[in-house]
């Protein structure tokens, strides 16, 4: 701010007074010498700051989804490092506090290391988190910076519907009994239901049954009975489990195969 007042100075003497010619032209002067020196500084500055030792990390980046149980890229480029002598360690931190490590992601990397794999261990428990990447040269950390944050979450389990088998026939308005199973997963734990329903074929639907004629099921229950339609056609079951009660619950289906009534 310093920097601005005397020019803002010299603005105001000439507004508010009448120079003379050679005043003038001495302020003039003044004031083009001030500003090189101001551009001068400035070219400083940006060498000090473009110089210094950088980090940045991509993937992951902000909103990245990973599974468990799953691998995934982590990269990164850096600049401006003063030795090569140095090592990198990289780890996965909580988003709300980066400094508190959850896990070792990579450590005593090479400095010439930009990239590496890591699979995720069922262990980590679903959530938000950060990767960390520092440079160090002994005990001293060069550099150091962290990804945006993204989301760690549990895989989606799959359901494989077991009876009635494909291209099964079934007389029109009957009850059979309809089981599937659900793949073990920590999801499976969590709060949820599961609703049964069922479609014509012809309709041209695949996730969303058109009729529901059971829902909010424990998803510990994997059966029920179906009453088939009144009508002759080919249809096809749909069974949807949703994990959690959110808007943004996992959710996973299952389509049966063909299923004939007549």
């Amino acid at each position: 701010m310093k920097y601005l007042f005397v020019p803002l100075c010299l603005a105001a003497l000439l507004m508010n007074s009448a120079p003379s010619s050679a005043q003038a032209a001495g302020l003039t002067d003044n004031l083009r010498d001030l500003f090189s020196s101001l551009s001068s500084l400035q070219g400083k500055f940006a060498a000090i700051i473009t110089s210094k030792p950088y980090i940045y990390i991509a993937p992951p980046t902000q909103a990245t989804v990973w599974e468990q149980g799953k691998q995934y890229p982590v990269a990164w480029k850096a600049q401006n490092m003063a030795t090569t002598s140095g090592r990198y360690t990289v780890a996965l931190a909580k988003a709300a506090n980066f400094q508190q490590v959850i896990a070792a992601i990579g450590t005593n990397l090479p400095a010439t290391t930009t990239k590496i794999y890591w699979k995720v261990p069922q262990t980590v428990p679903a959530g938000n988190y950060k990767v960390t990447v520092a440079y160090t040269v002994g005990s001293t950390t060069l550099a150091s910076a962290y990804s945006g944050t993204f989301a760690i979450k549990s895989p989606v389990p799959t359901i494989t519907i077991i009876r009635p088998t494909a291209n099964t026939v079934l007389p029109q308005g009957t009850s059979t009994p309809v089981q599937w199973s659900i793949a073990s997963s920590s999801l499976l734990s969590s709060p949820g239901t599961t609703t049964v329903g069922y479609y014509r074929e012809a309709s041209g639907t695949t996730t969303v049954p058109s009729v529901t004629w059971f829902s909010g099921i424990p998803l510990a229950f994997t059966k029920t009975d179906w009453r088939t339609p009144t009508v002759a056609g080919t249809y096809r079951l749909v069974i949807r489990s949703k994990f959690g009660f959110s808007a943004t619950s996992s959710v996973s289906h299952a389509t049966s195969g063909p299923i004939i009534v007549k």
